[in-house]
């Protein structure tokens, strides 16, 4: 059953499981900076692609906490675009 599934150990990769769906799609934001001209020619392109990752996560993660980041949707406004179909009906009643 191994064999069928090439579980055997001969293959190395992040593909390598049971079943091709839905993969390691989890894996692609990693992935995608390996594919840019900065981080495709260094000999230290882990290392990079990590703390870009880190950094990435971490503004993320203190968005809310950061007081010119917080208040980019209240003045941008765009909640408007997602919420307008609540604000229509509540205008209504």
């Amino acid at each position: 059953m191994a064999t069928k599934q090439h579980l055997q150990g001969e293959q190395w990769g992040v593909m390598n499981e049971t079943g091709s769906y839905p993969g390691s799609a989890w894996l692609w934001l990693y992935t995608f900076w390996y594919q840019i001209p900065p981080f495709n020619s260094s000999g230290n392109a882990d290392i990079l692609v990590l703390a870009v990752m880190i950094i990435l996560t971490a503004a993320l993660t203190l968005m809310p906490f950061i007081p010119g980041l917080r208040s980019i949707p209240r003045k941008s406004r765009i909640y408007r675009l997602i919420w307008r179909e609540h604000y229509q009906n509540l205008e209504k009643t």
